[in-house]
């Protein structure tokens, strides 16, 4: 850029300011330490640039956790299921099958699903643990009274 035109950019700005500068810059290549100057200001628009694509995006640090009871005659059967729930303490509760139940847990937590079965006959039982969706998990017991037991650290 000549002296010439930095003159009259000067000009410019203390004359015409605003007015000025946006003629200038469309009239001329400014350097990019004006430009920049110019920008911050509001003095010239920039355009929308539409964000980058992340190509290994973070992994949430939260997952959905489902675990699920079936067996047994449906309606009738019990089971006493202890289980690891959203905060890492225990539950232990006595449901009628099949039993299913859902919360939020983080990466790198312990999951624990024990069912024993509250009738003698040799039907099967089957605990299952699900993270996001999928089947990670499950555990069958046919014996009379048979436990089930599934665990795992959630990744």
């Amino acid at each position: 850029m000549s002296k010439k035109v930095v003159a009259v950019l000067v000009v410019l700005v203390l004359v015409g300011g605003y007015f000025g500068l946006k003629w200038a810059y469309n009239k001329y290549h400014l350097p990019p330490v004006v430009e920049a100057f110019c920008k911050t200001l509001g003095f010239i628009e920039t355009q929308y640039q539409a964000p980058k694509k992340i190509k290994n995006p973070v992994k949430s640090d939260m997952v959905t956790v489902e675990y699920s009871v079936a067996g047994g005659a449906d309606g009738y059967s019990k089971a006493m299921i202890t289980m690891t729930n959203s905060q890492g303490g225990t539950e232990q509760s006595v449901e009628v099958l099949p039993w299913s139940t859902s919360f939020r847990a983080r990466r790198g937590s312990i999951l624990s699903l024990v069912a024993q079965k509250q009738w003698d006959g040799p039907t099967m039982m089957t605990v299952e643990i699900k993270v996001s969706g999928k089947t990670v998990r499950t555990s069958t017991s046919n014996a009379p009274y048979g436990v089930a037991t599934a665990s795992m650290i959630v990744e």
